[in-house]
């Protein structure tokens, strides 16, 4: 569950939160859970947060600092995650259909059990041109038992 505090700021304005991230930098917030549904974090600074089943559906994260941030089993359909930094990102289980990770880095990104592809016979897109991906951890399932 996120912490409300965390969350009320957040939801005040970018510029606010990166501020309160300066001034507090040993805090790690605690995000999870969280309904940040078309929220707008252009340049926020999450890096460290436990974002880890939230809703960021719609969300437009450009250019988003998220290193080693907890994404795991995080909705993230249609996100703008463009020119953002996952570094050492924990994407697990994760839901990004038709996400666009477009020039982002994804350097040491756990992405096991995500489907970046195909979703119950429906195709879906999801952008990761000019990103890069070293060090990464791709799994592919060979069966559907394996996402249960």
């Amino acid at each position: 569950m996120a912490n409300q505090q965390h969350l009320d700021i957040l939801k005040q304005d970018v510029y606010g939160w990166n501020k309160w991230r300066r001034e507090y930098p040993d805090i790690r917030p605690d995000l999870s859970g969280a309904n940040l549904q078309r929220a707008y974090l252009h340049q926020a600074n999450l890096s460290g947060a436990d974002l880890s089943g939230a809703d960021l559906s719609m969300a437009m994260l450009v250019e988003a600092n998220l290193k080693e941030t907890n994404l795991e089993e995080t909705e993230l359909f249609q996100a703008n995650l463009a020119l953002a930094d996952l570094s050492g990102t924990d994407l697990r289980k994760a839901r990004p259909f038709m996400a666009d990770f477009g020039e982002a880095t994804l350097c040491r990104v756990d992405f096991r059990k995500v489907t970046l592809g195909c979703y119950q016979s429906t195709v879906m897109v999801t952008w990761m041109s000019y990103s890069t991906l070293s060090k990464s951890t791709l799994s592919i399932p060979l069966s559907r038992k394996q996402w249960n």
